[in-house]
């Protein structure tokens, strides 16, 4: 009987089966090959020993073995199959396709084969027929799991994402324990902006899959997407101690870091990343940005240049150039890039707004409203398009057309400070200086540190002659912000010297400082307060000692005084810094002129004394 045994090609098969089921391809192997010298016709031992050794790696070996299967059974539906099976291993998925068809065509209800010709294709990225081979799949086995998690993979690559989490959803109630499944579905809600309910699904991948390195970093994506960035480093971190060269967790890490302004150790990330792949063409792009936050925009162009020769149509590249360059004031250059941008992307709203800046900032303005006019066109929820253009129309003087711009800019964000410090400005150039300071006024409601506000609404206080009130503008704004430079402009009219900030919607909004202590002393001088006037001026001095209108009125501060020689050396100061400052002259010849009359009287006096003393000797 043991003889019997030892001589069945049966029971090989079936030690080799055993074998196999443990997961022990290579003993598998052996018992399958004698099998195949007792019986080389042995149609099973062929088919078997190619699962054995698709299992065990050697594709092509299996497939040599299926082949010989047909051989002796052209009508071997699964051995179509497997072969199919072992060429998709090798990424000959076309050829797989027609092993599958074959399959179908002997055996119409084979769901296994329609579940994997649907894989085929997916690879070959034909989803919507991957899906016909998934739904029929389906219909044969309504309980075949896998089909139903491919049909939603496939569906989530028609990002139709809402079905594909149907789909999800029917794989995980049929098998509770498919880590992937919840994983995959989490990707599906987080693309719904459902990061809350992906998060969960994320959760749940992990506490069946604690090495789960795919969960790990799509929960940190999701966190991003919630600004909850601190927390998302940490699911990187995860990630990259399980899978420590994964370039694509070190560059989302990056921007998770860079979103909390840790831009130093966000650069650290993307040179790792760029390190294990060269052309990471967005790690570029985005170590550029950083470099940019830093103040580093030579850096930053240099990695916005690499991206553009990985990708010379990376819009996204071109527009950060062009910020850049206009940070350097190189504004010629960066309207080239946004240009470019446009050119590659004409419905991009921010290419058009920062054109505009740059625009705006060589005094274009008519050109730059143009730009912030489309703008608004693709994006009518643009705010800060809106509030610049506002300015653009402010510096060509139409100041109630700028104020219409800065009331939509407020509608749309009601926080937004500076639009109503600028609506502010451009109320105090009609001589609306009541309707400014109300502007003036909600700014610092919102933002009781914004120097800039308190400064204009002094300003249009003094315009009021409400010296005593703008003086206390004027020094709560030195208070905030004592070390500003002084306002170029025209000391005889108020308005002038508001300080309207343009909002580049790129970085940080730039301070709205520039106010100096030479406003302040003036009101002060005009209220009667020299002393502390002449102190003003003097300050204004010190930080500006070209500033000839703070020595001016020094010097007429002083003539209140009846400090003359004080006076004279103040404006001979401002003539030197400015030859062309007739007030100044004026004064100097006024001063000048009663000096001599002055020398001129004592000299006749002197002569009389003389005279009464020599006639008393006579």
């Amino acid at each position: 009987m043991n003889d019997l045994t030892l001589h069945n090609p049966e029971d090989y098969i079936e030690k080799g089966n055993a074998k196999r089921d443990l997961s022990d391809y290579k003993g598998a192997i052996k018992e399958y090959d004698k099998a195949i010298e007792l019986n080389p016709r042995q149609n099973s031992a062929y088919y078997n020993r190619g699962i054995a050794k698709r299992n065990a790696g050697l594709a092509e070996e299996a497939i040599l073995d299926y082949d010989m299967a047909l051989e002796i059974d052209p009508d071997d539906d699964f051995a179509y199959n497997n072969r199919g099976i072992a060429k998709a291993d090798l990424g000959k998925n076309i050829e797989a396709i027609e092993d599958y068809d074959r399959s179908i065509e002997l055996n119409e209800k084979f769901s296994i084969a329609f579940n994997n010709r649907g894989i085929a294709k997916a690879e070959l990225t034909l989803f919507e027929e991957a899906i016909e081979d998934y739904t029929k799949a389906i219909e044969i086995d309504a309980e075949y799991t896998r089909a139903y998690y491919n049909r939603a993979n496939a569906k989530a690559n028609l990002s139709l994402f809402e079905e594909a989490v149907m789909d999800y959803n029917t794989a995980i109630e049929l098998n509770p324990a498919d880590s992937k499944a919840y994983n995959n579905r989490g990707i599906a809600k987080a693309n719904l902006d459902r990061n809350e309910d992906a998060i969960e699904d994320f959760d749940a991948a992990i506490e069946l899959n604690p090495d789960d390195v795919a969960a790990y970093y799509n929960r940190g994506i999701a966190k991003a997407k919630l600004e909850n960035n601190e927390e998302a480093i940490k699911d990187y971190n995860r990630a990259l101690e399980l899978v420590p060269d994964d370039a694509s967790a070190l560059y989302n890490r990056g921007l998770a870091k860079a979103r909390i302004a840790d831009y130093e150790n966000a650069i650290k990330d993307f040179d790792e990343a760029i390190g294990l792949n060269a052309e990471y063409t967005s790690a570029y792009n985005n170590r550029g940005r950083a470099k940019a936050n830093l103040n580093l925009n030579e850096e930053a162009i240099a990695d916005y240049d690499k991206a553009i020769e990985l990708n010379n149509e990376y819009v996204i590249a071109f527009n950060n150039r062009g910020m850049a360059k206009a940070e350097l004031k190189r504004f010629e250059a960066a309207i080239e890039d946004y240009d470019k941008a446009i050119t590659l992307s004409p419905e991009h709203d921010n290419a058009f707004f920062n054109r505009g800046l740059a625009k705006a900032s060589l005094g274009l303005y008519n050109e730059s409203i143009e730009d912030y006019d489309r703008a608004i066109e693709l994006n009518s929820g643009y705010t800060k398009a809106f509030h610049n253009r506002g300015l653009a129309k402010a510096n060509l003087k139409m100041h109630e057309e700028a104020i219409t711009d800065y009331t939509k800019a407020i509608e749309l964000d009601e926080q937004y400070v500076i639009a109503y410090n600028n609506r502010g400005i451009a109320k105090a150039e009609l001589k609306l200086f009541e309707d400014a300071i109300l502007d003036y006024d909600q700014a610092l409601k919102i933002d009781a540190t914004n120097s800039g506000a308190y400064y204009n609404r002094g300003l249009a206080k003094a315009a009021l002659e409400q010296f005593e009130e703008s003086i206390k503008d004027f020094d709560k704004s030195i208070q905030l912000n004592p070390d500003i430079k002084k306002i170029d402009g025209d000391e005889t009219s108020v308005e002038k010297k508001s300080h309207a900030v343009t909002d580049s919607g790129s970085r940080k909004p730039s301070d709205e400082g520039n106010i100096d202590y030479y406003l302040r002393g003036k009101t002060k001088a005009d209220l009667g307060m020299s002393e502390s006037a002449i102190k003003d001026f003097s300050k204004a001095i010190d930080q500006d000692p070209e500033n000839a209108m703070a020595f001016y009125q020094r010097g007429l501060t002083y003539l209140k005084l009846k400090k003359e020689q004080d006076a004279l050396a103040d404006f001979k100061a401002a003539i030197a810094l400015n030859p062309d400052h007739e007030e100044a002259l004026n004064e100097i010849i006024n001063l000048e002129s009663s000096e001599e009359k002055h020398d001129e009287n004592t000299s006749s006096i002197d002569d009389e004394e003389a005279d009464n003393k020599e006639n008393k000797k006579k």
